[in-house]
């Protein structure tokens, strides 16, 4: 959508998203999503091996090499993979296609990019291993979020006095202790997060297409605590709270905070124009490219 315009004429774009704590959506890797399809030759795999080309073995060879990269990259680059496509279920055939998706995450978009460079290189060194050939295909893309300074201030206040505002029955926090003991963080001194995040001391997060966004309109996201300490994003208990008072108070907290921004974006357009000029500063000349292709189109992965 940023690719394609979409965002073009906006003036300031507000978000929020689910966390156990309250704060500001200051730092996201940024992110791409890479299929490496192989492709090779068919052959029954007792009776003529020789005459196989495997794919699955290219995938399998193109993980031990991004394995051994690791050691090679900057200790805050993330490399995920799944398998799309292990090449059919009978082990007698040597299989001749293989799929397998990789994630590649860098604070910075053009660290993506260096290490894409690097991860293709392994695959085409797995497939000249084995005899096959090899396609990538990026199919998404996410940039590092950037956050004007005068905005990040405004929204550190609005969601500070919106978070004043909350409290929690007895009911709720015996609720969320029970998540507690089966979260990342037993024995944590509190259930509920009710402070607000410093943004300077902001953890960084993992990857959301908030940053192309933030990278042509200003903008700035905030979390508000909808969760138990210590809940694992991604996982069932994260799932289980989803319904709970907990959760509905941490949304009204950021409707209530980006309201707030809002009105005051709104009423002062002294702000307005730092906002913008503290925009252009963040930026420091770059310029906006995404990694996805123009060829990929909505729809075609």
């Amino acid at each position: 959508m940023v690719r394609e315009g979409c965002f073009d004429g906006v003036d300031f774009c507000l978000t929020w998203h689910p966390n156990v704590y309250n704060g500001l959506m200051c730092r996201s890797l940024a992110n791409a999503r890479v299929i490496f399809t192989f492709s090779g030759v068919a052959s029954h795999a007792a009776a003529a091996p020789e005459k196989g080309r495997s794919a699955l073995d290219s995938c399998e060879i193109m993980s031990v090499g991004v394995n051994y990269l690791r050691e090679h990259v900057s200790a805050d680059v993330r490399m995920h993979y799944a398998y799309l496509d292990a090449g059919g279920t009978a082990p007698n055939v040597v299989q001749p296609h293989a799929a397998v998706l990789y994630a590649l995450r860098a604070p910075e978009t053009a660290q993506v990019q260096e290490v894409y460079g690097r991860v293709l290189d392994v695959a085409r060194g797995a497939a000249l291993i084995c005899g096959t050939k090899v396609e990538a295909q990026v199919v998404s893309a996410y940039a590092n979020t950037l956050v004007p300074k005068s905005l990040g201030e405004l929204a550190h206040r609005c969601v500070k006095a919106a978070v004043a505002e909350v409290t929690y029955t007895p009911a709720e926090e015996a609720y969320a202790e029970k998540f507690v003991k089966v979260g990342s963080q037993p024995g944590a001194k509190t259930a509920l997060d009710c402070g607000v995040e410093d943004p300077a001391a902001a953890r960084m997060g993992g990857s959301t297409d908030v940053g192309d966004v933030s990278w042509v309109v200003p903008t700035v996201g905030i979390y508000a605590t909808t969760y138990a300490t210590g809940t694992v994003m991604h996982g069932w208990t994260a799932v289980a709270q989803g319904r709970s008072s907990i959760a509905k108070k941490g949304m009204h907290t950021a409707a209530k905070a980006m309201s707030a921004i809002a009105m005051e974006i709104l009423r002062r357009p002294e702000l307005r124009e730092q906002i913008k000029k503290d925009f252009e500063t963040v930026r420091d000349g770059r310029v906006y490219k995404t990694l996805i292709p123009d060829s990929m189109k909505p729809g075609t992965f």
